[in-house]
């Protein structure tokens, strides 16, 4: 009877140690996660939170197109429309994000094919909403050509804290315990040892990246120089730029031909952007967001310009113009599209090659 009480002491001490453990991993973790939002709160009380995958930031050229998305995702998912239709005016972007109506019009340009917008109603005001198709065929380009499709189960899914020991009643049996010693160090061993074991496991797992060839970083210097346009020439490999070189050439499996192309194509889409060339942005801004600009030209490069049966009318900047019945002003006109703006519509951006070019008027201004 005592040998049986000894042993029953001894389970009951090591199930304890167990759930000291795993509550000190627990609060530990839960302090790590709230540390931002308590310090927001204890100055401020609770503000709202915007939460950015980091997908997104991979996969998009910046961080501020990446929380528009998420942003995008977030309201399309509360509408009320079955379609996920969502009003937005630039006053209301620049209150939940602190975006400028140009910031708004460029995440839209990066989002092409994710976020779609339209105008609707009477004035007419911006709608967007998400396309879950077309962010999905874009995730999938982040994903190993040789990766399988990664599947998980709903119920692990839906779960998003650790698993945490099942209360005892009176008609269950236990729960199985954890063999242990009756220390609490021997946890902290039995951890660092089981991590270690894993990244042993993972570091002989990982293939080495391919070899980059030195030779290869002036020609991608020469493809900047000679497609740059107006945006600032480049001298010289610095460290941080040999760096980024280095990153895009491991990016393309050290595939020296394919980033010479990603390069040019990237490179003649923002030698042709009004936004970089006021900006005066150079190579070094341009090679981290290589895969997006290119995929940018290579999208707008796809699509035919329709053919004209009439040559369109000699429009001015500053002109006003009749679009839809509404009057508007003619805020910027590139060769790819014009720039309407009202003070009551908002603004307006209209392809040159859509059909909505020729609904554009000029308005006659009568003495």
């Amino acid at each position: 009877m005592g040998n049986q009480l000894k042993e029953a002491s001894r389970e009951v001490y090591c199930y304890y140690l167990y759930l000291q453990n795993w509550w000190s991993q627990l609060m530990s973790g839960l302090q790590r996660q709230t540390l931002a939002a308590s310090l927001v709160t204890s100055a401020l009380g609770r503000q709202p939170v915007v939460a950015v995958p980091m997908t997104f930031i991979h996969l998009l050229p910046d961080c501020t197109a990446a929380t528009f998305l998420a942003q995008c995702c977030y309201l399309s998912e509360q509408s009320d429309d079955p379609e996920g239709w969502f009003e937005r005016s630039h006053a209301q972007w620049r209150s939940d994000l602190c975006l400028s109506p140009e910031q708004v019009r460029r995440c839209v340009r990066d989002c092409a094919g994710m976020v779609e917008v339209k105008k609707m109603g009477l004035p007419a005001r911006n709608f967007y909403r998400v396309l879950p198709e077309g962010i999905s065929t874009r995730l999938a380009t982040l994903r190993p050509p040789d990766a399988e499709p990664v599947t998980v189960p709903a119920a692990q899914a839906m779960s998003c804290h650790r698993e945490q020991p099942q209360p005892v009643t009176s008609g269950s049996q236990p729960p199985a315990l954890r063999p242990t010693l009756p220390h609490s160090s021997s946890f902290k061993r039995e951890e660092q040892k089981e991590k270690k074991t894993v990244s042993e496991r993972v570091r002989d797992d990982v293939q080495p990246s391919p070899p980059v060839r030195a030779e290869a970083l002036p020609k991608l210097l020469s493809i900047w120089n000679t497609n740059r346009g107006d945006l600032p020439e480049a001298v010289g490999l610095s460290t941080h730029r040999r760096k980024a070189m280095t990153v895009l050439l491991a990016d393309c499996d050290g595939d020296g031909e394919r980033a010479v192309e990603l390069l040019t194509d990237a490179v003649k889409e923002v030698a042709a952007d009004d936004f970089w060339k006021a900006k005066k942005f150079g190579l070094d801004t341009l090679l981290p967001k290589v895969l997006g600009k290119a995929e940018a030209y290579r999208s707008r490069s796809a699509v035919k310009s329709p053919k004209l049966s009439e040559p369109l009318p000699d429009f001015g900047v500053g002109q006003v113009v009749l679009y839809r019945r509404e009057r508007y002003a003619i805020e910027a006109i590139t060769d790819r599209h014009i720039d309407l703006w009202d003070e009551q519509n908002g603004s307006a951006r209209i392809l040159i090659n859509s059909d909505d070019i020729r609904a554009i008027r000029p308005l006659e201004v009568r003495a």
